[in-house]
């Protein structure tokens, strides 16, 4: 029986309540969907970054890339390099600067690398990411200035380098990382066909994709409701939260009356000053106007004074 049918059965007015809230868990997941050279990524992200730092011992945060395929490139088996590809091709990503000398090869390997420091440095993750936003986004030397950032959040590049080598997959030796296939680039091209991801970034938590707005602390009190039980951390950053957006904090400030006598007495003397210097125009104006008037009447009276004196009286 369809809820229409069964709200039919019922005597009396039924009202329908529907409510939306995320899956919860002990440890909510939430994965962040971004691309190494979208700038609005970093933006949103560095300004997320003291809220991200709270919940990292709390939440699996989970950081996947934006990956394309190029189609012609599997006609030739993977085996040709491509300048904005890795792996033959498997993997591309759009040319971040144009002319200049970065290539999507470029951006797919910081992708690479912030996988390896989000695995292997979680505490370090969030100063890399604030400070490679700040450096690293129109840096065309892309690498040395990813290894600077890293120094500047305490995190060994050359283990980080490391980590990059040994996603790629081979058969004995070093990998050729213009041709050999990447594990972690694998996954973040199935996860992104799957999710059907069509702008970045990109949330999900517990899952669900988030569809707020971007601000950090929308995001923070998405997270915080996807816990089974509110952790502390929560509470205590939503307390003043919710004070600042108290129903009280919409009336009017007395500063606001304030400053509305202020203007207001302003008005009011530069409507009176402005009325005076009127008045003091208008009447000069008036006088002159008048003066002239007497002056022409007196000239035209003398003159006819004078056609009517006799001849031989003066």
């Amino acid at each position: 029986m369809c809820i229409r049918d069964r709200a039919k059965s019922f005597q009396s007015p039924v009202a329908l309540a529907i409510s939306f809230d995320w899956p919860k868990k002990e440890r909510p997941t939430y994965e962040v969907w971004i691309s190494s050279s979208d700038a609005n990524s970093y933006e949103i992200l560095s300004r997320f970054a003291t809220f991200g730092d709270l919940l990292e011992p709390i939440t699996e945060r989970q950081l996947y890339f934006v990956v394309w395929h190029c189609e012609d490139c599997a006609k030739l088996e993977y085996k040709v390099p491509r300048e904005n590809c890795l792996s033959g091709g498997r993997y591309c990503a759009p040319d971040p600067d144009g002319s200049g000398p970065l290539t999507g090869r470029d951006v797919l390997l910081e992708d690479l690398r912030q996988h390896c420091i989000s695995k292997l440095y979680p505490k370090e993750f969030w100063k890399y990411i604030t400070t490679y936003t700040k450096t690293c986004l129109s840096n065309p030397l892309l690498e040395t200035c990813s290894a600077h950032a890293m120094k500047e959040s305490a995190i060994n590049a050359d283990k980080i380098k490391s980590c990059v080598e040994s996603t790629f997959i081979s058969d004995a030796g070093k990998p050729n990382l213009e041709l050999s296939d990447n594990t972690v680039l694998t996954l973040n091209r199935e996860l992104f066909m799957d999710r059907g991801i069509t702008s970045w970034p990109q949330i999900f938590v517990n899952g669900i994709a988030y569809t707020g707005n971007f601000e950090s602390t929308s995001i923070f009190d998405t997270i915080c409701h996807a816990f089974l039980h509110k952790p502390t951390v929560c509470e205590k950053m939503e307390a003043p939260f919710q004070q600042s957006h108290h129903a009280d904090d919409y009336k009017p400030k007395p500063t606001i009356w304030i400053v509305f006598g202020i203007v207001g007495c302003f008005a009011l003397l530069f409507m009176g000053a402005f009325y005076l210097v009127y008045k003091r125009v208008v009447r000069r104006e008036l006088s002159h106007e008048l003066a002239d008037h007497v002056n022409e009447a007196v000239s035209k009276y003398m003159l006819m004074t004078q056609k009517r004196v006799p001849e031989g009286t003066i």
